[in-house]
C-alpha cells in the first residue's frame, strides 16, 4: 500500500496555539501542515496521510538546486468564497510544493491536476483578502472537492499621510549602518517565488542547503559545530527575535523582512554567529 494514514492528538497551553506537522516513513517526508488548537477547546485531532511514492526523501542532496515539484495523478476542485460565503473570482489557487495553479472563475470554481497524493496544503492568494492556506486530503486516481473560505482584509477610508514609522525599524536602522549583510523585502522575496524559506539560500554564495521541509538546515562548511557528523555548521536562525529557530518554521510568503550575514561578516552583537546569521521578521499588519 502506497498511501498510509496516521491520528494526530495535539494539546495547546496557550491561546490559539499553533504547531507545524509533518509525517516522516520509511525515509519519506510529507508536506508541512500547520495547525492551529483553540484556546476554548484546547485539544485538537488530525488526520494525516502519507503516500511513499509522492514524496521527498529525508535526506535531500545537499546541492544548489532546488527540490523539484511533485507530481501524481490525484486533482482537487472546489469553490473559494469570500464575504458572506459569496463566490470569489480571480483568486489564485495552487497546491505547495507542486507545479502550475488556477484561478478561479465568475464563480469561484477552480480545478487542479496532477497533483501528489497524501496530506498536502492549498494555498489561495487574492488581492484586497488574506493569505488562506488549508489542508486538503488527497488520493491517486481520484478527485476530491474542497472549498476554501478567504478573509477580507479591513480597509479604511482615504487618509492623508504625512508621516509614517517603518514597522521593521531594527531592519532598516541596520540596512542604512552597515554596508555588509543582504537584506531582502516582502518584494524581493516573492520575486523569487520560493515553496519553502530554505529555497531563498540554494543559490546564494556562503551557504548550502541540506535537507528538506522541516528537516532542512541552511549553514555552511566553516566554524566548528557539526551536524549529523559532517562538516556542516549551521546557521542562527533568529525568527521575530528567537535564536536558534528551524528556517521552515516560517512560510516565506509570511516573512516581513529578512538580513542575511555570511560567516565573517559582521551581524548584530546579539545574534552574533561565526556560521553566519540570518534574522527574519514576519509581517505585521
Amino acid at each position: 500500500m502506497s498511501e498510509q494514514g496516521w491520528r494526530a492528538f495535539l494539546a495547546a497551553d496557550g491561546i490559539d496555539d499553533w504547531v507545524v506537522l509533518q509525517v516522516q516513513h520509511g525515509g519519506r517526508a510529507g508536506s508541512d501542515v500547520r495547525v492551529s488548537v483553540p484556546d476554548s477547546a484546547g485539544v485538537a485531532v488530525r488526520q494525516l496521510s502519507l503516500s511513499l511514492t509522492a514524496s521527498r526523501p529525508l535526506a535531500a542532496p545537499a546541492d544548489s538546486a532546488a527540490p523539484a515539484p511533485l507530481t501524481g495523478n490525484a486533482s482537487v476542485t472546489g469553490v473559494v468564497r469570500g464575504i458572506g460565503g459569496l463566490p470569489l473570482a480571480d483568486a489564485q489557487v495552487r497546491l505547495l510544493g507542486a507545479p502550475g495553479s488556477a484561478v478561479t472563475d465568475a464563480r469561484g470554481r477552480f480545478s487542479l491536476g496532477d497533483l501528489p497524493s497524501g496530506t498536502q496544503v492549498l494555498e489561495v492568494r487574492r488581492i484586497g483578502y488574506l493569505l488562506a492556506q488549508q489542508s486538503v486530503e488527497l488520493r491517486g486516481g481520484r478527485s476530491v472537492v474542497q472549498d476554501v473560505p478567504m478573509r477580507r482584509i479591513v480597509t479604511l477610508d482615504s487618509v492623508r499621510v504625512l508621516a509614517q514609522r517603518s514597522r521593521y525599524r531594527e531592519f532598516e536602522f541596520n540596512r542604512r549602518a552597515n554596508r555588509f549583510g543582504k537584506f531582502f523585502t516582502i518584494d524581493s522575496i516573492e520575486k523569487r517565488q520560493p515553496l519553502f524559506a530554505s529555497d531563498l539560500f540554494r543559490a546564494m554564495p556562503g551557504f548550502r542547503v541540506t535537507g528538506f521541509g522541516l528537516n532542512a538546515t541552511v549553514g555552511n562548511s566553516r566554524g566548528v559545530s557539526s551536524i549529523g557528523g559532517s562538516s556542516m555548521c549551521a546557521a542562527n536562525v533568529v525568527i521575530d527575535g528567537i535564536e536558534h529557530q528551524e528556517i521552515n518554521l516560517i512560510n516565506p510568503y509570511d516573512i516581513g523582512a529578512m538580513e542575511i550575514y555570511r560567516p565573517g561578516e559582521p551581524a548584530p552583537a546579539q545574534y552574533r554567529s561565526s556560521c553566519g546569521v540570518i534574522v527574519i521578521w514576519s509581517r505585521r499588519g
